[in-house]
């Protein structure tokens, strides 16, 4: 079964606009046809989505500035995780801002 939030973005992401989502959202779903735009994988729940500042300034609101991309993305980008060192492997794993493995996620790397 489709979740309503999943046929909000093929809405928004068809027609660059939903009645239920910020414009701004929807074009650039649109845009970047329903894919983050830092992991690559498709956003299915618009309302777990996060606007990007590509140069960090939020007053800089040009569309050339602007990207979609997952909340968990999001914090990646902007550090909000920490690495969490496995000293029997040798291998550091990102651990996201609830104490949550990243790599448990299954729609972002």
């Amino acid at each position: 079964s489709v979740s309503y939030i999943t046929v909000i973005a093929y809405w928004a992401a068809r027609t660059g606009e939903h009645p239920e989502l910020p414009k701004r959202k929807a074009i650039l779903l649109k845009q970047q046809r329903q894919k983050c735009t830092h992991c690559g994988l498709y956003i299915t729940d618009v309302l777990d989505t996060e606007v990007h500042h590509k140069d960090r300034n939020h007053k800089n609101n040009s569309w050339e500035n602007l990207e979609l991309v997952h909340t968990i993305c999001h914090d990646q980008i902007h550090g909000n995780y920490t690495y969490e060192r496995n000293h029997a492997e040798g291998k550091q794993r990102q651990v996201g801002i609830y104490g949550v493995l990243i790599d448990e996620f299954p729609f972002c790397i």
